[in-house]
């Protein structure tokens, strides 16, 4: 696919100022950090007319956004089918019912956003997402959002998982969960997964069993 050039102020102008849905195969620079006065003019864009894009999402597959880094951006049903977000910083976005089927998050941070609350920052989402093929290998996925998200074959090697909420995803011969880290400390329930991904859950969980017995035998 053809890429299409263009720097990341020129990318918010398309979407803010002349509407345009279709960045299918864009290249913005790498790096591009979504801040100030044209950053919270994008949040609110998104935001105000989240709605109109169940039927007309923002389409970006096929288009670079490597280490961009971006805060509580609001894309429900966005299309992003094999894009690139490697090295990306992600944090408190909401992904909800996305299209991101063989999307790439490597080394990506996926964390919650800063915040000075006692309840913490915004958590990013993949809630209800196609996510099949992706790849997550070594991103920081903290408190991410799974929430019925489809995540088979994805990739999710070395990656950080702590807290991170897969309720009632579908996570079927998926990639690298054995070396996930902090997996036992991940949110999983009534999830859909094969015997094999169900064994390494359960030998996750027998981790925190077997340091509980440790430390009772410590005290």
């Amino acid at each position: 696919m053809p890429k299409i050039y263009m720097s990341g102020l020129e990318l918010i102008k398309k979407i803010v100022v002349q509407g345009e849905r279709d960045f299918v195969g864009v290249q913005i620079p790498d790096g591009f950090e979504i801040c100030g006065s044209e950053g919270k003019e994008l949040v609110q864009y998104l935001w105000e007319k989240n709605k109109k894009f169940e039927n007309n999402p923002l389409d970006f597959s096929g288009a670079s956004l490597r280490h961009l880094t971006a805060r509580n951006l609001f894309l429900p049903w966005l299309r992003a089918v094999e894009t690139d977000f490697d090295g990306a910083s992600l944090l408190g976005c909401s992904l909800i019912y996305a299209h991101l089927e063989r999307a790439t998050f490597r080394e990506a941070n996926l964390s919650p956003a800063p915040s000075r609350g006692p309840s913490g920052g915004k958590t990013t989402s993949f809630a209800r997402s196609e996510l099949l093929g992706a790849n997550f290998e070594k991103a920081t996925l903290q408190n991410v959002c799974f929430e019925s998200a489809d995540l088979s074959t994805v990739n999710f090697t070395s990656s950080y998982l702590h807290s991170a909420d897969f309720t009632k995803a579908t996570l079927c011969q998926v990639q690298g969960l054995e070396s996930a880290i902090d997996l036992e400390h991940a949110i999983i329930k009534y999830v859909t997964a094969t015997e094999k991904e169900r064994k390494i859950i359960m030998a996750s969980r027998s981790k925190i069993m077997f340091k509980r017995i440790v430390d009772s035998n410590i005290n």
